[in-house]
């Protein structure tokens, strides 16, 4: 029997690891991963996906996998910006942006909970709001975006399960404490005219 190991890294590449690319570079464990899939959105600011292996296992699912049998390459411009992409992400600056990154999630975490909002456990740089019912998490992003300008995507079932409806908030190193504070007070808001439950 053939086993093999896959790792999906379409959130953490780029974001984790010394030269950006992932989880399994970041916790040494690279070398057993026999695929890993990622995406050239997210950190890299591009479109497409990919595949990263052996050559005989990227040769079997080019050959078998029907999704790549009937589709194109990327466009040119898209691989060079893809190469350029990588490319910042692995170098020094890249490792500042990570740090920055890093920084800003859990700053934003911290203020979050420091509010009384209900965030939810979670290891990486999501940053998980729990609003717990579908109506209300739809009704909170609404909100946040026509009266404050604040673009937050609500997550219902079935990507998570019934009455752990959320918002997901993700800051970038860019975002600065006075944007944070500007999100707290609109949430603030938000979670008072819902009637929301709070931690504190």
């Amino acid at each position: 029997a053939v086993v093999s190991t896959q790792s999906t890294g379409v959130h953490a590449v780029g974001l984790y690891g010394h030269t950006g690319a992932g989880l399994a570079e970041e916790r040494g464990c690279g070398s057993k991963i026999d695929i890993v899939t990622g995406t050239l959105g997210k950190a890299y600011g591009l479109v497409g996906g990919y595949i990263a292996s052996s050559d005989s296992l990227v040769d079997f699912v080019r050959s078998y996998g029907s999704g790549l049998i009937f589709t194109t390459s990327l466009p040119p411009s898209n691989a060079a910006g893809a190469v350029a992409s990588i490319n910042v992400l692995a170098s020094d600056e890249g490792r500042a942006l990570r740090q920055r990154h890093r920084e800003s999630y859990t700053i934003l975490r911290y203020k979050l909970i420091e509010a009384g909002l209900p965030v939810m456990q979670c290891p990486s740089h999501i940053v998980p709001v729990l609003v717990g019912d579908p109506l209300k998490a739809r009704l909170a992003m609404e909100q946040l975006f026509n009266n404050h300008r604040v673009y937050v995507q609500a997550i219902n079932y079935p990507t998570v399960p019934r009455g752990s409806e959320l918002l997901r908030f993700v800051a970038t190193p860019f975002h600065t404490t006075e944007m944070m504070d500007y999100l707290i007070s609109a949430l603030d808001e938000v979670w008072t005219s819902l009637d929301l439950p709070r931690t504190s």
